[in-house]
């Protein structure tokens, strides 16, 4: 056992006491695993929470094939996002997550396409906002529904939630309990560390116990769940896209979807990439920013990430290709 750093006779009583060694099935002491600078972290067991259901069955052949005959979950977004499967959404602060994902939230609801990736049918979405003040919110879901021609949405829900804070965990209770259960398709919840109350998100154990909250609540409703994440600051124009999220790498590699928004080189424009698990990941694609909505912009590459070292020379290959198209001779 390793005694505290303070060996004073009732520092070592207080810390026995709180901390008793913890028998192995041998029934023997285990071996202190504490860390050091020559054997790095790496994530026990407790730091990951306990589940709470009994292990699934081991599946013969028979089963499989049978399973792989039946229908595929249904669709919220073309080869994309399923019911019962997690996507987050990350950028910048500041980047217009909240505007992307209430364009998602409304064209789900609608069944029309969100940035240039098609929605398979309209579905019934719940939008819980941890960040507006109401009014706000409720402005902008009327103004991007008109802008889109939506019309009168029964499907689409909004959840107010600022000032809330409320764990996730509690929210998903509210919804079961209130026989909800089978209400939403779909289910997006902005920002992702709002319903993650006092969790430290560089810790894995507490990023785990959220993300399996959020994983249990879309596999026992059946439900496509979308959460927003913010990225690491800094310029993000050489950084792989899966590791440009804040906090710990569980982010980056939980989600059966990521969608990175990354500033691009052209003003107003942003560079879409999305990841996949579970089918072929669309290419990316660049959107230009024309709140309340945004405009697929197919002349631009989306490999043009904004670097500040690399924007005037960007700027001169633009306008020299500006001006060849239109016929006229630079200077």
């Amino acid at each position: 056992m390793k005694l505290p750093p303070n060996h004073e006779l009732h520092d070592v009583l207080a810390w026995t006491i709180a901390n008793p060694p913890v028998p192995s099935q041998t029934g023997q002491p285990q071996a202190d695993q504490t860390h050091t600078e020559q054997t790095p972290y790496v994530a026990k067991p407790s730091d990951i929470p306990p589940a709470t259901k009994p292990l699934p069955e081991i599946w013969d052949w028979a089963r499989i094939m049978a399973r792989a005959k039946e229908p595929p979950p249904q669709e919220i977004l073309r080869d994309m996002l399923c019911k019962g499967a997690r996507m987050s959404v990350e950028g910048s602060s500041k980047a217009g997550k909240t505007w992307v994902l209430l364009n998602l939230g409304i064209a789900a609801a609608q069944g029309t396409s969100w940035l240039g990736f098609d929605v398979v049918k309209p579905c019934r979405v719940l939008y819980m906002d941890f960040e507006l003040m109401n009014w706000y919110a409720a402005h902008r879901i009327d103004t991007i529904s008109a802008k889109l021609g939506s019309g009168w949405l029964e499907n689409f829900q909004y959840w107010p939630l600022r000032g809330s804070c409320y764990e996730f965990t509690r929210l998903k209770e509210h919804l079961l309990v209130s026989g909800q259960r089978d209400a939403f398709d779909l289910v997006v919840v902005d920002p992702y560390y709002k319903a993650a109350a006092g969790l430290d998100e560089n810790s894995v154990g507490d990023v785990m116990k959220v993300l399996r909250e959020i994983e249990k609540f879309s596999e026992e409703t059946n439900t496509a769940i979308v959460y927003a994440h913010h990225y690491s600051k800094g310029n993000k124009s050489e950084v792989d896209a899966i590791d440009r999220g804040s906090g710990s790498g569980a982010f980056g590699r939980d989600p059966d979807t990521k969608v990175m928004m990354t500033q691009h080189m052209e003003d107003d424009c942003l560079t879409v990439e999305p990841k996949c698990r579970n089918s072929r990941t669309p290419d990316p694609r660049v959107v230009e920013t024309t709140f309340p909505t945004f405009l697929p912009r197919a002349d631009l590459d989306p490999k043009d990430l904004y670097h500040p070292a690399r924007l005037e020379a960007y700027e001169r290959k633009r306008d020299a290709a500006k001006a060849g198209a239109s016929g006229d001779q630079p200077f």
